[in-house]
């Protein structure tokens, strides 16, 4: 996955073989180390704090939020694991056979299995949501409620995002002044 930046305040976080942290009003940098070795992705936490977010133990999808000490270092602290094996259907995180990706009419291209069959796929900022891909299927896993929803067949391309739109105030209305 392409990692995406997220920005917390006035700070952007960059996953570039480490974390980068950018303090947009001195264009300071800095480094600092992911809570695990490993892939991973950066995410907002319900607080609106920094997040990682990454697959341990195969299934288990583990939620760090980034906090200070009591001496006011930051560091990892973790929030929470979440057995994908009880959210998704039987047998969706099985690694299909060639056969089976045949039977499935996956297209050739798109049978790339990624490492123990899941892979975070994206995530909504903002939204308390992460993409989960199996090697079959996409899930949607809402983070406060714990549930997820299959979204896509694996190998089609998605990026969550959010809008909204407000109405400019003054704007007439198509039967206003007549």
């Amino acid at each position: 996955m392409a990692a995406p930046s997220v920005l917390v305040g006035d700070t952007l976080y960059f996953n570039i073989h480490g974390d980068i942290e950018c303090q947009l009003g001195t264009l300071c940098l800095s480094m600092f180390e992911k809570p695990i070795v490993g892939n991973g992705t950066l995410v907002t936490v319900e607080d609106g704090g920094l997040g990682f977010a990454a697959l341990v133990d195969v299934t288990n999808l583990t939620l760090w939020s980034r906090e200070a000490g009591l001496e006011g270092a930051m560091g990892w602290t973790k929030l929470r694991v979440i057995d994908l094996k009880k959210l998704v259907p039987d047998g969706a995180l099985s690694i299909p056979t060639r056969f089976e990706f045949d039977a499935l009419a996956i297209p050739t291209k798109y049978r790339r299995l990624p490492p123990g069959g899941l892979e975070i796929s994206g995530f909504a900022e903002g939204t308390q949501v992460i993409f989960v891909c199996t090697s079959v299927d996409s899930y949607m896993v809402d983070l406060r409620s714990g549930r997820a929803r299959k979204v896509t067949r694996h190998g089609t391309e998605s990026f969550p995002y959010t809008s909204f739109y407000i109405p400019a105030m003054g704007a007439a209305s198509p039967g206003q002044g007549r």
